[in-house]
C-alpha cells in the first residue's frame, strides 16, 4: 500500500514555476502521479496555491511576470493532480496548539496537524516549517536538504 505524505503549497509552487528547487519538487509530483504515495493536504492548500500563482503574475523582482492566463492554467494543473484535500475545520484546534507552541502560522500548522493525524511525512520548502517545526517535529521533511525517497 502506498504511504501517505503531506505536501504544502511551497512544493506545488516549485512544480508549477521554475524555481531553485523545482527538480526535487518534481520528484514528489512524479511519485504522486505514479501512485507510489498518496498526497494529502488541508483544504487551505488550494487558496495558498492560488496566491502563489497570483504573485507570479507580478513584474520582477516581486513576481515572475507570468501572464494571468498562464498562472491560472498552472493553478488548474495543480488542482487537477491527485492530491486529496482534507477539511481544515476538524483540525483547527490542533493547528492552534501547534501554531502557538512552535511559533508557526496557523496556515503552516494545519499542514503539520494533517501530518500528525495521518502519521505522514510533511514535505515542504517553507523556511519556517523547515526551521522551528523541523527541530520539534520529526514528520517535517525539508525538500531542500534531502532527496524524496518514494
Amino acid at each position: 500500500m502506498a504511504a501517505y505524505i503531506v505536501v504544502d503549497a511551497s512544493v506545488a509552487g516549485a512544480w508549477s514555476f521554475a524555481e531553485p528547487y523545482s527538480s526535487p519538487a518534481q520528484a514528489v509530483l512524479d511519485a504522486i502521479e505514479a501512485h507510489r504515495v498518496i498526497a494529502i493536504a488541508p483544504d487551505r492548500f488550494s487558496e495558498e496555491d492560488l496566491r502563489i500563482c497570483q504573485k507570479k503574475t507580478l513584474p520582477p523582482p516581486a513576481g515572475a511576470g507570468v501572464s494571468r492566463d498562464d498562472a491560472w492554467a498552472r493553478f488548474l494543473e495543480v488542482m487537477s493532480s491527485p492530491i486529496v484535500l482534507l477539511p481544515s475545520d476538524e483540525l483547527h484546534e490542533r493547528a492552534w496548539e501547534l501554531a502557538t507552541a512552535a511559533g508557526l502560522t496557523t496556515h503552516d500548522a494545519l499542514y503539520l496537524a494533517v501530518a500528525e493525524r495521518w502519521g505522514a511525512e510533511l514535505w515542504t520548502l517553507d523556511d519556517v516549517l523547515c526551521g522551528p517545526a523541523a527541530a520539534r517535529y520529526a514528520a517535517v521533511r525539508d525538500l531542500r536538504a534531502m532527496a524524496f525517497p518514494h
